[in-house]
């Protein structure tokens, strides 16, 4: 029998530490939308159960309905994987580091580049410190990126001196 996206939806739930649980409900708490409940609901369902059966969760919980269950589903497997995300981010070295690329992907984007540099900076330490060279790539080509725009930057600060200067 196939594997559907309700099984690893079920699956992934079942996966979940009891700590890991607690922190997903803390996690979507802090959204304060409707369907917050009913994924919430949907989750809790879930998790009672020994064996899925979508059946037994439409009748159990009267607010969700089979039409919307399919996006319920989806929007609630997201949810845990961000939850999961940030829950164990702390203590999963490739993700700090690329949790770095990307801070510094978001200075650059704002042309803050001092800051990326520091960023960037940051973030190569740690994977040289902890033999990650594929995340070193990444890093060196971001570096890259920020030199060209600095030295881009620069010119324009040295053409506009010279034209403005007396």
């Amino acid at each position: 029998m196939p594997k559907t996206a309700s099984d690893e939806l079920f699956q992934l739930i079942k996966s979940l530490s009891k700590n890991e649980k607690r922190y997903f409900r803390l996690f979507v708490s802090r959204q304060s939308e409707s369907s917050t409940k009913k994924f919430v609901k949907l989750f809790d369902a879930i998790d009672k159960q020994k064996e899925y059966n979508e059946a037994v969760i439409l009748v159990r919980e009267k607010s969700l309905k089979a039409q919307q269950l399919s996006n319920l589903k989806a929007h609630l497997h997201k949810q845990i994987l961000q939850s999961l995300k940030l829950c164990n981010s702390s203590q999963i070295i490739d993700m700090q580091i690329r949790e770095l690329i990307d801070h510094s992907q978001i200075l650059y984007n704002k042309c803050l580049y001092r800051q990326c540099l520091k960023v960037l900076d940051k973030a190569k330490k740690m994977a040289t410190v902890n033999d990650r060279s594929i995340l070193l790539l990444d890093i060196l080509e971001m570096e890259k990126q920020l030199v060209g725009q600095t030295v881009e930057k620069n010119k324009q600060d040295i053409l506009f001196t010279d034209r403005h200067s007396p």
